[in-house]
């Protein structure tokens, strides 16, 4: 009875969150991935060259777009009182939890973003200190994250 059932069925909310997940945030990510090759890592690595081609002729972190992508939708989509954590939690928490949910969300994508937001600044830097001045151009060239955007 925790759960709201249009989560589970689909309508414009659970379409929406899908399609950023499965449609543009996971493809980008892997997509990502394989353009790296042997340069990616999980750990902050020297990378053997700068990579400028295909995805990365766009946008500087575009691994991190989709990560982000997944994440924020997956909140949005599962995490709520609702959803997924409606099957363990009782009626009467989650009657005082409604109202909490955006404020919640908030902090969660807040968290993530500075997450990011330090792992791009220290990757920015160890690129630059390797690759000089190509780097600076092809940063100043490129955005961050959404082309044309940021």
């Amino acid at each position: 009875e925790n759960i709201n059932r249009q989560l589970f069925t689909w309508n414009e909310y659970s379409t929406t969150c899908l399609f950023l997940i499965i449609g543009i945030g996971a493809p980008l990510r892997l997509l990502a991935f394989a353009q790296l090759g042997r340069n990616f890592t999980f750990q902050l690595a020297k990378p053997s060259g700068l990579t400028t081609t295909g995805v990365y002729r766009y946008v500087q972190h575009p691994g991190y777009t989709g990560q982000v992508l997944v994440l924020l939708a997956n909140l949005a989509y599962l995490f709520r009182w609702d959803g997924v954590a409606g099957c363990w939690i009782s009626q009467s928490l989650r009657a005082r939890l409604d109202g909490w949910g955006l404020v919640c969300y908030g902090v969660a994508a807040l968290i993530i973003m500075r997450k990011v937001s330090v792992r791009v600044q220290d990757e920015e830097e160890m690129l630059k200190k390797t690759f000089g001045e190509k780097w600076v151009r092809w940063h100043s060239a490129t955005k961050r994250f959404v082309p044309g955007l940021i």
